[in-house]
């Protein structure tokens, strides 16, 4: 997983998937436990991609080393976003300086 935070948006890549997130599109971010729910979604061991359903957040699209726990949860107007940045907290920062400008 890798995230880039470019001047145009975050990139969010896992081989060949990927996602832009537009800075201006973001409304909101938090870090997040996630309650998974077995009977709506499939997830493989050590990391969660594409879209997954959690019964306390509707659907997500994950880009994450962890089905659930420690997500960073990015809400935009149009999709819900979970990723697992290594430095969070460096991460975190970083993207508040975007989404700011």
């Amino acid at each position: 997983m890798r995230y880039e935070l470019k001047e145009d948006g975050l990139y969010l890549i896992c081989g060949k998937y990927k996602d832009k997130i537009d800075y201006k599109d973001i409304e909101s971010w938090e870090n997040k436990n996630l309650t998974f729910n077995p009977l709506a979604s499939t997830r493989m061991p050590g990391f969660s991609l594409g879209d997954c359903y959690y019964s306390d957040e509707g659907t997500v699209r994950m880009y994450t080393t962890s089905g659930g726990k420690d997500i960073l949860l990015i809400k935009t107007k149009g999709i819900k976003y979970g990723v697992t940045p290594e430095k969070i907290d460096d991460f975190i920062l970083e993207l508040e300086k975007r989404v700011k400008e």
